[in-house]
């Protein structure tokens, strides 16, 4: 996610650059357009201690949320690869589900949440591109850990593969929802 952070900036584009701390070697910044906040100030997931930059939170993704209906085995397998590989790595798949009791360890008041998340079928081509650029930027990893071989997964072809499958199936793929949380406090 960060190399797509930074290739955004390299591009050029005014609302996105990256900040150093000494919590996280590189976090993105807040980037503010008029009303909207356009990218999250943190991924919690990527963290071990993610209660201690909780004031910087906008949201933050479940993986395990992630589904196509009706089933894509495609799809299926990409999910298992990617929450295997992430797990594996020390990064929380569900940290979007975890936000509430994680506001409530860093001090803060109860949070309200709000979960959001794409939904596409066969012709949202960027999603498939998209969820084959996931999986090529985590496949050293994800064939380090023994979960699939670059020969297994396809890349080159795995965009084409999935949205094949989709359309095949008639229905849709739900990428894994961003959970939003926020509290007011005294200060």
């Amino acid at each position: 996610m960060l190399a797509g952070w930074r290739a955004v900036n390299a591009a050029g584009l005014p609302c996105c650059d990256v900040a150093r701390s000494s919590i996280a070697p590189a976090v993105p910044r807040r980037c503010l357009r008029p009303r909207y906040r356009t990218w999250r100030s943190v991924e919690l997931l990527y963290l071990p201690q993610p209660a201690q930059l909780l004031r910087r939170l906008l949201g933050e993704m479940d993986m395990r949320s992630a589904r196509a209906v009706p089933a894509v085995p495609l799809y299926t397998r990409m999910g298992h690869w990617l929450c295997t590989t992430f797990e594996r790595a020390g990064v929380e798949t569900e940290m979007g589900s975890r936000l509430y009791a994680t506001f409530l360890q860093a001090g803060l008041p109860a949070p309200e949440l709000h979960s959001a998340g794409h939904v596409g079928g066969a012709e949202h081509a960027e999603l498939y591109d998209l969820l084959a650029d996931t999986l090529r930027s985590l496949q050293p990893l994800t064939e380090k850990f023994g979960i699939a071989t670059r020969e297994e997964q396809e890349l080159d072809t795995f965009a084409s593969r999935l949205r094949a499958q989709v359309a095949a199936g008639g229905g849709g793929i739900h990428a894994p929802s961003y959970v939003g949380a926020w509290a007011r406090t005294a200060h």
